[in-house]
């Protein structure tokens, strides 16, 4: 309780999402809610400056671990954003730490202990055109923040270890040290790094998903070959039926001009 920041909720459970005004008017920006966006919970202010944090309470707190549903993530992720966009928020605020309302240096306004489902969030954020696109989860891997970044890890280093795997038949403890290093490299290229912890959670929960359940691993390398070869046939006629289709919508525009011109 001494400290002027804590942190949001257990790095397990997604149970606050915060968001982080740092403009001179953040607080009257999360109090204007009128078909706009969900009035916060509490809403933290700095009154020197007039910047603020805010909390938005959730339902059912989404399960962060990898035995959680990415797709919840992913969902909050899209309502975190769209509350960012609702109130002006910063999108470098990597939602750990938030004010802590009972220090003395911040003037705390708590509003209401009330909290909304994720589907009740994106009801009114969507009516209020505030959600992102389907496209933007894909922009946000650019430059990841917050849980963004345990999501683009995991989604990066899982399409890593498909291919790696043939590198290393019969050799369990080598594919993990490959993938826990390939986990440490992409992570050094966040602005703000993911810990040690976090990190030896997303390579193992890869490694071990591959070895105990991925049939091309306990097939071996013969399975994965012939997958590979399927894969590759079904992208060759694919791309030949393109190029048939290209072909004769080109022999009829042709056979038009010459009509045209006879």
């Amino acid at each position: 309780m001494t400290r002027m920041h804590v942190e949001l909720h257990p790095k397990q459970v997604w149970g606050l999402i915060g968001i982080d005004g740092d403009s001179a008017d953040a607080v009257l920006r999360m109090l204007s809610t009128v078909d706009s966006h969900p009035m916060p919970n509490v809403i933290i202010e700095n009154p020197v400056n007039g910047h603020a944090h805010a909390g938005f309470g959730i339902t059912t707190p989404i399960n962060v671990t990898n035995y959680g549903s990415r797709r919840a993530v992913r969902y909050g992720l899209s309502i975190e954003e769209a509350l960012r966009r609702a109130v002006g928020g910063d999108p470098s605020y990597p939602g750990r730490l938030i004010k802590n309302p009972f220090h003395s240096r911040w003037i705390t306004h708590f509003l209401h202990d009330k909290t909304s489902t994720l589907n009740q969030f994106g009801a009114i954020l969507t009516a209020a055109g505030h959600m992102p696109g389907r496209g933007w989860h894909n922009q946000r891997r650019r430059e990841p923040v917050g849980y963004s970044r345990n999501e683009t890890l995991f989604h990066m280093v899982r399409r890593f270890a498909y291919r790696e795997m043939r590198h290393h038949w019969g050799d369990a403890e080598g594919y993990r040290a490959a993938v826990a290093k390939h986990v440490a490299i992409l992570n050094a290229d966040f602005p703000i790094p993911l810990g040690g912890n976090e990190l030896g959670h997303i390579s193992g929960s890869i490694s071990d998903w591959t070895i105990n359940y991925s049939r091309m691993w306990n097939d071996g390398p013969a399975a994965y070959d012939a997958a590979f070869s399927a894969i590759q046939a079904a992208r060759g006629r694919k791309g030949g039926a393109a190029r048939g289709v290209v072909q004769v919508a080109d022999r009829e525009r042709r056979l038009a001009l010459l009509k045209e011109v006879f």
